[in-house]
């Protein structure tokens, strides 16, 4: 037991002669993960969010870039709200593919009420209702004309 008192001591001196910069604060876990800026918050939260699986990353990353290119669309969003959605993506870890459940409840009003709006304008697209309900894309022709309105979508994606 006095080893380790004798150890510790030792160890807490070395850490008070360090000279105090960022770069030795976040190796001891000191400093808090960087924010990322606000439109890579906003799209990190468009690929949690939308239907996507791991082998569709591509298609995900082409429709984040078309999301944060349209004005109209991330208009509610940026630049009045950017400090929320950074808060809002600082939640979840990144690299995080898609998320199946978020606990509400967890979250304060300001933040569930920006989730619960973007994630009803990313579902609004036709493009994701398309591709949620395993349809073709846009303009591409059914495969199975003949029984296409006798059927409901497949529900393989979900």
């Amino acid at each position: 037991m006095r080893d380790y008192k004798l150890n510790r001591r030792k160890f807490l001196g070395f850490l008070v002669s360090l000279p105090i910069s960022l770069p030795t604060l976040s190796t001891f876990g000191y400093v808090s993960r960087r924010l990322l800026s606000p439109e890579e918050s906003l799209r990190k939260m468009i690929l949690l969010l939308g239907p996507w699986s791991a082998t569709e990353r591509e298609k995900a990353e082409d429709f984040a870039r078309r999301f944060m290119k349209a004005r109209h669309a991330f208009g509610p969003y940026l630049p009045e709200s950017r400090k929320l959605v950074q808060g809002l993506a600082s939640r979840f870890p990144a690299g995080t593919a898609t998320i199946k459940k978020i606990d509400l409840r967890k979250l304060p009003p300001e933040e569930q009420e920006l989730l619960m709006n973007l994630t009803k304008q990313l579902y609004s697209f036709i493009e994701l209702r398309f591709l949620v309900s395993n349809e073709p894309p846009w303009g591409a022709c059914q495969t199975d004309d003949r029984l296409r309105y006798t059927r409901a979508p497949k529900l393989s994606k979900l």
